[in-house]
């Protein structure tokens, strides 16, 4: 009986390792990572999910339409509404997500996910995989992205949890040898692995972060943890400016609560499950897992999500419309990070201010040019006729008009120069145009009218120059005799 029960495991192993290792070479041949700004159209999935999901998911996607407005309003951002995630459906089907909802959430971009049960042994369920790992499977969402700050403690920490492989990866495929004898499995792969070290240490290279630390249970766990590893520390020697240390699970979780230790940690990478429990002990420091939220991301799709679970418990006692969505929040304001939507927010702001201190700063020069003009104007010609004077100093008045317009066509460029946004409007090219021919024609216009009344042999000279020339013959300048 013994042989036949070791027979049967050696047979359900062997489908493992041919199912794992066919995923290894899919990995090889994936592209490089979406690149939204070219999309001619986004489209935004919002999955409720179960207990409390619906109400926080709907709180922050609320949030998101009214941001993304433009876009929605021009066809660019598509919000598409998914349901079926919930455990009814799933229990009804089987499934730990079912084919048609899996079908809808291929057909977009990025998701905004709200929390989903995942039954245990005791619930009134069948014991079907959990959403979250069939979701991350599904849409090889192999980076967990989850940054905890603290500025007053000093913490400001970003995990890289690899989520796709490790204890997780066939976490409902363990197999009953017999009664006695149960056995799960732990997955590691180099292509798997390389990625999500790469990831970590490109995020740490472009935000400045100087460290980053390898999280494993290398001394015990000696394969899988030390390939994984061994292949981070490869990675890390390809960015010789960032420091690279590595640590043991246990001791990790210690550190963390030691107030000189913890200020030495910048960026983690870490396996599947040692990633899962560390990162809901940092939440601990912000206030709770219930204000973390979680990317989940993809060379192909995005999840964002809260990291806490569906509070069933909150629903049965009625007080699911009381539910935080800060936890959502997080993660929308991460899907906007991630879709490059939150730097272009912050330009257009900067962008503003930089409008209104020019145009602030424009009047105050045009007021300066026009005092020094007129004082230089009576300086030099003291006793002149009146009317000469006059009409001196208005021409000079409408050179001064010329710089209000310069400096809004320079805020304009420099605007759309920090939104990376080449995707302007007809009518704002045309506009800034505008602004850049109005404000030359007023300035050399009033300058060379200026001088014309004021010194005719200045003004003969400047003639000379071409674009002066296109101006007599646009402006029907008069000519002057000598």
């Amino acid at each position: 009986m013994t042989e036949q029960f070791i027979k049967d495991a050696v047979e359900k192993f062997e489908a493992l390792l041919v199912k794992q290792q066919a995923r290894a070479e899919e990995i090889k041949k994936q592209k490089d990572f979406v690149d939204y700004d070219a999309l001619d159209q986004l489209i935004i999935g919002v999955c409720g999910g179960d207990g409390i999901g619906p109400v926080i998911t709907n709180e922050a996607a609320r949030v998101l339409k009214f941001l993304l407005a433009d876009e929605v309003k021009s066809g660019r951002v598509v919000f598409k509404e998914i349901d079926g995630l919930t455990i009814e459906n799933r229990a009804a089907k089987g499934q730990a997500i079912p084919d048609d909802v899996l079908a809808e959430l291929k057909k977009c971009h990025v998701i905004l996910k709200g929390p989903t049960t995942t039954p245990r042994a005791g619930d009134p369920w069948p014991n079907i995989e959990s959403a979250n790992v069939r979701m991350r499977k599904e849409l090889d969402l192999f980076c967990n992205l989850r940054p905890v700050k603290v500025p007053d403690k000093g913490i400001d920490w970003t995990f890289f949890r690899e989520n796709t492989e490790g204890g997780y990866a066939v976490g409902s495929d363990g197999i009953h040898v017999s009664d006695d004898l149960s056995v799960d499995f732990i997955v590691t792969t180099t292509e798997g692995t390389e990625r999500i070290a790469r990831l970590a240490y490109d995020y740490a290279r472009k935000n400045n972060k100087g460290k980053v630390s390898i999280i494993t249970k290398a001394n015990v766990v000696k394969t899988t943890d030390g390939k994984f590893l061994k292949i981070c520390q490869e990675v890390g020697r390809e960015y010789p400016e960032i420091e690279t240390d590595d640590w043991y699970i246990d001791i990790t979780t210690a550190k963390l609560i030691d107030e000189k230790r913890r200020k030495d940690f910048k960026v983690f990478i870490l396996p599947n499950l040692y990633g899962d429990i560390i990162t809901d002990e940092a939440a601990e420091f912000q206030g709770g897992v219930g204000t973390a939220g979680s990317a989940n991301i993809g060379k192909r799709y995005a999840m964002f999500e809260a990291i806490h679970g569906s509070a069933p418990r909150m629903v049965a006692e009625g007080r699911d419309k009381y539910a935080d969505p800060c936890s959502m929040l997080r993660a929308a304001v991460m899907l906007l990070n991630h879709i490059g939507r939150q730097d272009k927010e912050q330009a257009n702001v900067a962008a503003k201010q930089l409008v209104l201190v020019t145009a602030g700063i424009s009047v105050l020069v045009m007021a300066i040019c026009l005092f020094a003009n007129a004082s230089l104007l009576h300086m030099v010609f003291g006793e002149a006729e009146a009317d000469v004077m006059t009409n001196a100093e208005t021409y000079f008045f409408w050179s001064a008009l010329s710089y209000p317009f310069l400096a809004l066509y320079n805020a304009g460029a420099a605007l759309f120069r920090a939104m990376g946004n080449s995707r302007i409007s007809m009518f704002t090219a045309l506009l800034m145009n505008a602004l850049n021919i109005g404000g030359n024609a007023l300035l050399i216009y009033g300058m060379n009218m200026g001088l014309l009344h004021i010194c005719p042999r200045i003004y003969q000279a400047s003639m000379k120059s071409s674009q002066a020339r296109w101006l007599h013959y646009t402006y029907q300048l008069p000519s002057v005799q000598e």
